[in-house]
C-alpha cells in the first residue's frame, strides 16, 4: 500500500522459511521500479479481500499530482 510518495507499505502472510534475504529481495525489486522509497512489512494473519472477493496487489492511496499542496520553499 502506498499512501505517501516516499513510503511503501507491504502486508505479509509469512509463509514457512520467509525471512531476512526474502524481504531484501522485495525491497530490491521494489526499489528498482519505484526509485528511493522506505519499504515497511507488516506481518499479517490473513490478506483482506476486496469486495469482489479478489486481492489488490496495488493500494495506491497517494493523491494525483493535481490534487497535491505545493511543496513548501525553504529560505
Amino acid at each position: 500500500m502506498q499512501e505517501t510518495a516516499d513510503v511503501l507499505r507491504v502486508r505479509v502472510v509469512p509463509a514457512a522459511g520467509f525471512g531476512a534475504g526474502q524481504r531484501a529481495e522485495i525491497e530490491e525489486r521494489l526499489r528498482a521500479r519505484m526509485g528511493a522509497v522506505r519499504v515497511v512489512f507488516e506481518e499479517c494473519a490473513a490478506i483482506p479481500r476486496g469486495p469482489n472477493g479478489k486481492f489488490r496487489a496495488v493500494v495506491c492511496r497517494v493523491a494525483p499530482a493535481r490534487d497535491r499542496a505545493p511543496a513548501a520553499v525553504g529560505s
